[in-house]
């Protein structure tokens, strides 16, 4: 779906991330990380997608960038909320300090 707003769930067997293309543009519009603002103008001003399909193709290829040791910003995104649902109290985990490991 085009509009599909950005969604994470567990699909059978398979944790699932969707986000439609325009839903990406719109995101991409709108970061304030990207605009900028003209002092002149006194108005902020971002970039604009051309072409979400094309765009969306280069944001997967960027999460999918590996470096040297082949990880990838995805790899360091899921390793970051692994830690996160560990630090909130997650269950079905066993940690080294919960005792003995049979």
């Amino acid at each position: 779906m085009i509009n599909q707003p950005l969604r994470v769930s567990v699909e059978g067997d398979e944790i699932v991330l969707r986000i439609g293309i325009d839903t990406l543009k719109f995101a991409a519009e709108e970061d304030d990380g990207c605009r900028e603002y003209n002092p002149a103008t006194g108005e902020w001003s971002g970039p604009r997608v051309v072409d979400a399909a094309c765009f969306a193709t280069e944001v997967v290829h960027a999460m999918n960038s590996e470096a040297e040791d082949g990880t990838t910003p995805t790899h360091l995104f899921l390793d970051s909320m692994i830690r996160a649902a560990i630090d909130d109290g997650a269950i079905g985990i066993e940690l080294p300090e919960d005792g003995d490991r049979d």
